[in-house]
């Protein structure tokens, strides 16, 4: 019945498709559903694997000598990469793949053993990283391509770079995110027959902003490390702020069903929830990401983002210096929010 509803809509508005590649896409999907349980499990499976593929290696001291890791870590990325192409399923995925993972191991600890600079082996492992995404089919390969890709990135950054270099990345990453949610239809229109990377690149974009933040940042690591710049919340906070709100007033331009001045006090609620919590970047980061996985209808990209929003604001709540009654009160404000928000959408479907 909504697929009726979609076509007629489309022919409506003389939209050019090809309904029986459509087709062949949702019997594709409903044959091979792959559920994000399964995904999940398989990505641990994954990982698992590799670790003891590595553990067996030093277990023979293979990585004894730096030449023989190099030679493994090659030897198993053409074959993870062999097996990949040439199958397709969950079991030779994951053997593919922690091939491929134990390859990216052997070659980091042979440039590593060979003291090369941190900012060449970064360098080579994110060239590896784009290979492995250009190349990659299914689900799996491609979303651990972009994550590993986005941390190498981190890390060369964070090695080499002043420290102001780090919210610069994290805030090119996800002003990155803002087309890819909002404007997927031409970005699949882009990939065309690399259309099955779109999922693994969106999921990949936002695990690799919540790491930039809940990893690589300076103030989730007190005691071990300081503050370079006074204020440096602001470096993190203020633009993912600037890119929510440009965000949130897409979102409220394309909704038909609530009135002007609903949308005018949404928006004005999101500024000063922004606000108050300047000196928090979590929320504003958790904020923007639930708009645009909101916007773009990514149920598992939605969960993400109202994990991190709960776990964001735990962190805010504990970290302020007032009294228990003044942290309630600011503690229902994001409530509230959410409350409104339910409403107009459960007003929307009536």
């Amino acid at each position: 019945m909504i697929r009726n509803e979609i076509r007629g809509w489309l022919e409506n508005q003389e939209f050019r498709f090809n309904g029986d590649a459509i087709r062949r896409a949702y019997d594709s999907r409903d044959k091979n559903p792959g559920h994000i349980a399964i995904r999940v499990l398989v990505i641990l499976g994954t990982l698992l694997s590799a670790v003891l593929i590595v553990s067996i290696l030093f277990s023979f001291g293979i990585y004894d000598s730096e030449i023989a890791m190099l030679v493994t870590g090659i030897a198993g990325l053409l074959a993870g990469m062999w097996i990949h192409l040439k199958r397709q399923s969950d079991v030779t995925d994951t053997i593919s793949i922690s091939l491929i993972l134990m390859g990216y191991a052997s070659i980091a600890f042979a440039l590593g053993e060979w003291k090369i600079d941190t900012g060449l082996i970064c360098g080579s492992l994110i060239v590896i990283s784009v290979a492995c995404f250009i190349f990659s089919k299914n689900f799996i390969l491609p979303f651990l391509s972009v994550v590993s890709a986005c941390i190498y990135l981190f890390i060369w950054v964070q090695a080499k770079c002043p420290p102001v270099f780090i919210p610069l990345l994290y805030s090119a990453l996800a002003v990155a995110l803002l087309p890819v949610y909002l404007f997927e239809g031409n970005l699949l229109d882009l990939l065309r027959k690399k259309g099955y990377q779109y999922q693994p690149l969106r999921l990949g974009l936002l695990a690799s902003v919540l790491a930039g933040l809940y990893i690589f940042s300076p103030f989730f690591l007190r005691g071990l490390q300081e503050f370079p710049f006074k204020h440096y919340q602001l470096y993190f906070s203020v633009p993912v702020s600037l890119i929510c709100l440009s965000a949130v007033a897409c979102l409220l331009r394309e909704t038909r069903f609530a009135p002007g001045s609903w949308k005018i006090a949404i928006f004005l609620i999101i500024v000063l929830v922004l606000g108050l919590t300047l000196f928090a970047p979590a929320i504003g980061l958790s904020l923007y990401l639930l708009v645009i996985t909101f916007y773009n209808a990514h149920k598992t990209g939605t969960v993400i983002s109202i994990v991190s929003l709960c776990f964001a604001i735990g962190l805010y709540y504990y970290d302020l210096h007032f009294s228990l009654l003044v942290k309630s009160l600011l503690l229902m404000l994001p409530g509230l929010v959410f409350l409104a928000g339910y409403w107009l959408i459960t007003r929307a479907e009536r």
